[in-house]
């Protein structure tokens, strides 16, 4: 039977290509759960089978046009046996030993990246050490889904366990074509053009124009090495917090990223600086459909000692690209590459923002409590700079920074770590 070829989301696109550039870019999000409690192997099996078949983007395959060399994706058929899910005792180990294994299976597994023209885009493990104590370990190729896409897929897995266990009457709503949105997106791009691409060039043009010697510095090399460092605001400081944002018309993640702008400033003689933010191309409409939409934007700040101007600037910056988010993918690598060879332009910073979201939550299905988190990996992403996760819920911002060699000094992360805690409203660290 001839495959069907669909086409790639202009997000699958940019990262994609990021990947042929790079083959050393990791392409791997991962979750793992400590499972507690009677569970029903058989059933959760079913569940999972159940919740890939119902996901159109965890059983793509990804290919090169052979007269074009344009990559297309196509749907493969549903995974059953090994090919769905590895199951594997572990009895013979203590909690603690059980505990370090799984960790080192899923780092094992974030590590080995996919090649989507033979694999499937994610792996499933269920390791048992008794009765009442399993871990689930997920990893999956970030060609396919990304965070957004990760927690629908997790939430359908437990409502449709729930449903096996006789927990919910109705069957959850399957979610919609993840490959009928891709080539939607597509035939509208190709009638229409690229409804952004003349703001992407002028923006190139402008930050070219602007971008002076004293912004250019010296390539550093990718290394493992850095420091990792968290930041907790909750109870009162927390209201204090979300109240400035109410007064400021900004968004939590327009002042963590503010904050983090001025931290950096603080140790850098740079007047420009660029932070690329993952931002979700979902329209209204593919809300709920899992798979990869999430676009790499940049934004640029420029040097400022007025905490407030720096927070403005943000969130006009934040707020255009949000404007100017649904990108053709050629577009986007386009200015991609004209900005990486621009001397006076640096990226030295990332930016990620998660509200609330499923892997990051216990969940309680029948006689079992799955918690997130358990067996996760200390994993060191590829950074010469600053990488930062802000995770937000109703009473908790947690961010998580990680410094790369150019960042890691003592002394450096600690005035980083001081700026962006006031940055947020918080008194230096204790």
């Amino acid at each position: 039977m001839p495959v069907r070829a669909h086409a790639l989301t202009p997000a699958q696109l940019v990262h994609h290509q990021a990947m042929s550039r790079n083959p050393s870019v990791r392409d791997a999000l991962s979750t793992s759960y400590r499972i507690e409690g009677e569970l029903d192997v058989d059933a959760f099996v079913r569940a999972l089978a159940g919740a890939v078949r119902r996901c159109e983007a965890l059983r793509i395959g990804v290919s090169r046009d052979p007269d074009t060399g344009e990559p297309f994706q196509w749907l493969r058929p549903e995974p059953t046996g090994r090919t769905l899910v590895t199951c594997q005792n572990v009895s013979n180990a203590s909690e603690e030993e059980f505990a370090r294994y799984a960790r080192s299976v899923l780092a094992a597994d974030i590590a080995k990246g996919y090649d989507l023209a033979t694999d499937y885009p994610f792996t499933f493990r269920l390791l048992r050490h008794s009765a009442r104590l399993h871990a689930f370990q997920v990893t999956f190729s970030h060609l396919a889904l990304d965070g957004r896409g990760r927690s629908l897929f997790l939430a359908d897995l437990w409502r449709y366990l729930a449903y096996l266990g006789g927990e919910a009457r109705d069957e959850p709503a399957p979610p919609a074509s993840f490959l009928a949105s891709a080539d939607a997106q597509a035939a509208e791009l190709a009638e229409r053009g690229d409804p952004t691409a003349r703001f992407w060039q002028q923006r190139s043009s402008r930050l070219r124009a602007e971008a002076g010697p004293r912004d250019a510095v010296a390539p550093v090399a990718y290394a493992e090495e850095g420091v990792a460092l968290t930041v907790e605001v909750g109870g009162p400081d927390l209201g204090e917090l979300r109240e400035r944002c109410r007064r400021a018309g900004c968004s939590e993640f327009q002042l963590t990223i503010a904050a983090l702008a001025g931290a950096l400033f603080r140790v850098s003689e740079r007047d420009l600086l660029g932070i690329t933010v993952f931002v979700d191309a979902r329209t209204a409409a593919e809300r709920d459909v899992p798979g990869m939409y999430t676009v790499p934007l940049t934004l640029f700040l420029r040097r400022s000692e007025d905490a407030d101007a720096l927070l403005r600037e943000a969130r006009r910056e934040v707020v255009t690209l949000l404007w100017n988010r649904r990108v053709a993918g050629a577009t986007l690598a386009d200015f991609q590459a004209e900005i990486a060879a621009s001397a006076g332009l640096t990226t030295d910073a990332a930016a990620t923002y998660l509200k609330d979201l499923v892997p990051l939550r216990p969940v309680r299905v029948g006689p079992v409590l799955a918690r997130p988190g358990a067996y996760d990996p200390v994993v060191h992403r590829l950074s010469g700079g600053a990488d930062l996760l802000v995770n937000s819920r109703e009473d908790q911002l947690r961010m998580r920074l990680r410094l790369g060699p150019r960042y890691a000094a003592p002394g450096v992360s600690s005035s980083i770590l001081a700026e962006l805690r006031a940055g947020v409203g918080l008194p230096p660290p204790g």
